[in-house]
């Protein structure tokens, strides 16, 4: 038998057998976005504190305080809309594309990649948040139907290539 050259043997390396990702459960999915709302609906509603503050204490002053707040929200109605769609762009599309996990993800073990890359780019992040966002708000539909079976993407992971996947647990990585 032939001795092996010393720099090749420095350069074998030990391999391990692939870690098995599953697709995530639709419960999971739902409850990571609900607490990902729920942030966005805090950050929202301090950033509108903080910008309206004046405005608001001097209506709550007022004898008429309801009709007065009825009538600032509808002057400042697509204000709101803008702000609030844009931090949700943001908050998905960098949180996505940076660790594949918003905060509601993180808590339930889930992550967001592409179906053959891995990452997804800023981009696909945001066209993903953007559909999400667009599609739940016409019709409610992107966290409930399943597009394609397969890979059990809902329309936006469809149209984005992309997945949402289990992530090991440690142990079962470490083992593996």
């Amino acid at each position: 038998m032939k001795e092996m050259p010393q720099d090749l043997e420095e350069e074998i390396v030990e391999t391990k057998p692939p870690v098995v990702l599953n697709f995530a459960p639709v419960w999971k999915r739902i409850l990571a976005y609900i607490v990902d709302e729920l942030i966005l609906f805090l950050i929202l509603s301090f950033m509108f504190y903080l910008a309206y503050f004046n405005e608001i204490f001097y209506l709550y002053q007022q004898p008429n305080f309801d009709k007065l707040l009825y009538d600032f929200a509808l002057r400042n109605q697509i204000k709101f809309n803008t702000v609030g769609f844009v931090l949700q762009i943001a908050y998905y599309s960098l949180l996505w594309a940076g660790t594949g996990q918003t905060f509601g993800a993180k808590l339930f073990g889930i992550a967001v990649i592409h179906i053959e890359r891995g990452k997804i780019s800023v981009f696909q992040g945001i066209a993903r948040a953007a559909l999400l966002w667009s599609f739940g708000f016409i019709f409610f539909i992107p966290l409930l139907f399943v597009v394609n079976p397969v890979y059990k993407q809902r329309i936006h992971d469809f149209l984005t290539f992309s997945v949402v996947i289990e992530l090991p647990k440690k142990e079962k990585a470490d083992e593996g």
